[in-house]
């Protein structure tokens, strides 16, 4: 078992889903304790780190329209310039308990929408839990 000890680094490979969890779990660590949050990456076609994250500060409660077609854009757009054929990975980071709720489904269907390419993961991290959320969440 490969226990990483330092953060990703472009280049590195996600093979299975135990490092898509963990490299969720490294973006979580950037989450401001209390805040709602949203972090973006991306992998490239063969699923190896691509070295773009985009925070997204204050994220509300649940998206809007306005929001969702904005993301959309960027997703698609760094999608075309740093990772054709590749794939997104997105963590919503909020306060409260670990719970899946309707807030956390809405961004999931929000963020599988029209990203423009293949989502590889989506994840909430809240009350120092990362957890996945599936296409059966949305």
């Amino acid at each position: 078992m490969d226990t990483r000890i330092e953060p990703f680094r472009p280049g590195d490979r996600i093979s299975d889903d135990a490092e898509l969890l963990e490299l969720a779990a490294w973006l979580a660590d950037a989450s401001r304790p209390g805040e709602r949050d949203l972090t973006l990456t991306w992998l490239d076609a063969d699923d190896r780190v691509v070295g773009v994250v985009v925070p997204v500060d204050d994220a509300p409660a649940a998206p809007d329209v306005e929001l969702t077609r904005h993301l959309g854009t960027l997703m698609r757009e760094v999608l075309d310039e740093h990772a054709p054929g590749g794939s997104i990975v997105a963590v919503l980071g909020r306060p409260g308990d670990s719970a899946i709720g309707a807030a956390d489904r809405a961004w999931n269907r929000a963020l599988r929408a029209d990203p423009g390419g293949r989502v590889r993961g989506v994840f909430v991290a809240a009350d120092g839990v990362v957890r996945p959320l599936t296409l059966d969440d949305a």
